[in-house]
């Protein structure tokens, strides 16, 4: 572990190991990802695996329940049932830190050296669990994200030209088409809430129109999603995540049209990010770890998400 070093006279530090005294950190882009996946955090769980029981719904025929008065025997409903078992995988990571380091950070009222390192790894956490949200975990099975995951990529539209080349007729055309085959395929079950799209896609379509029917593309497309779901509050927001997506085929750059809720899809952190307290086995050296544990996104409907895929 490298030391914090300062000159022997303590009156200023090093070139090399320079450190303000108001700390610069590194600045991130982060996403607020329970906006685009619903995140349930549970009660300080450690379980191997998380079970999400799901209602499928009535398994028997309404009109079997047609009764009469003074009947002795009602029909008995009955209630199909489903579940998804997901892995939940455990996090931990340890910092270490010496009494020389407290001690000089202590004399030069430089930084506090416990704090920052908190703050690392309680970014390395955020920025973790972002991450997992939309395109789950790189090296570990059964952690796949909102815009990568199996189920619903074998089912993905294919595209020959972005949205942002699309004329305003060829735009209007496609809000019918996707809207259409996500009825189908959720068999008009529901309409969906939400519509992601590249960042690169978002600047383009936000841009002024050449004629005065719309003030952008985006906007006819906020106009058509709305009216046809009937819902004022459609949501069209761009995620980066969409950009540059590797498959086996080559790279593409993917749209999302789903259903925005906790019974078609969840992040579950079954325990959240937690530090224990520093000990030290020998009073020169100290020892905390954070740790926390949660699953890949659960997708209950896949049928309610639809991927558009355009090749790049």
């Amino acid at each position: 572990m490298s030391l914090i070093k300062f000159n022997d006279d303590g009156s200023e530090l090093s070139a090399l190991s320079y450190v303000r005294r108001k700390v610069l950190e590194q600045r991130f882009y982060e996403i607020p990802f329970a906006r685009f996946v619903p995140v349930i955090i549970s009660e300080n769980s450690l379980p191997d695996e998380l079970v999400v029981v799901k209602n499928v719904g009535p398994a028997n025929n309404f009109e079997e329940a047609v009764t009469s008065a003074g009947a002795n025997n009602l029909y008995e409903a009955q209630l199909a049932t489903g579940k998804e078992v997901a892995k939940v995988f455990l996090w931990a990571a340890k910092s270490r830190y010496t009494l020389f380091e407290m001690e000089r950070m202590l004399k030069h009222h430089s930084y506090d050296i416990v704090e920052a390192r908190y703050k690392a790894r309680k970014k390395m956490w955020d920025l973790g669990l972002q991450k997992v949200a939309f395109t789950g975990l790189t090296n570990h099975e059964g952690a796949g994200g909102l815009v990568n995951n199996k189920k619903v990529a074998a089912k993905a539209k294919a595209l020959q030209q972005g949205l942002a080349q699309m004329s305003l007729s060829e735009l209007s055309h496609f809000c019918y088409e996707a809207l259409t085959g996500y009825r189908e395929q959720t068999e008009d079950g529901t309409w969906p809430n939400t519509f992601l799209l590249p960042m690169s896609d978002w600047v383009a379509l936000a841009m002024p129109s050449e004629t005065n029917k719309v003030p952008n593309k985006l906007e006819l497309m906020k106009k058509a999603f709305s009216h046809i779901t009937r819902n004022s509050q459609f949501i069209i927001e761009p995620l980066p995540y969409l950009d540059d997506i590797k498959t086996a085929a080559g790279k593409i750059n993917r749209y999302v049209l789903y259903a925005n809720h906790e019974d078609v899809l969840q992040l579950n952190i079954t325990h959240d990010f937690t530090t224990t307290t520093p000990t030290s086995l020998n009073n020169f050296e100290y020892e905390d770890v954070a740790y926390g544990a949660f699953t890949g996104v659960i997708i209950s409907r896949p049928q309610e998400l639809l991927y558009f895929d355009k090749e790049i």
